[in-house]
């Protein structure tokens, strides 16, 4: 499979639903966090010079919960969204 253009595809890491000391939080994340495992290439910018997509595959990323679509890919859940919608990286 390939991803195109700024788009990448991340595996959804399972939110903490207690804290490190046992506690039950019972709120819902305002963020997911996951593994990116496609990553596009980049995309032209509107005068025609090409942006490299600055996400690689293998980086921890954060999102908005509300942000990206659920593709099935071969049975795996992925969630797939443009790169301009990540918040954060590590």
């Amino acid at each position: 499979m390939r991803i195109l253009k700024s788009r990448v595809a991340i595996r959804e890491t399972p939110p903490a639903t207690t804290t490190a000391s046992g506690i039950y939080t019972g709120e819902e994340p305002t963020t997911r966090i996951g593994k990116v495992i496609l990553a596009g290439k980049g995309d032209y910018s509107d005068n025609g010079t090409f942006i490299k997509n600055p996400i690689k595959k293998g980086m921890t990323v954060v999102w908005g919960k509300d942000t990206g679509a659920e593709v099935d890919f071969l049975g795996e859940t992925l969630i797939e969204l443009n790169s301009d919608e990540i918040m954060w990286t590590e």
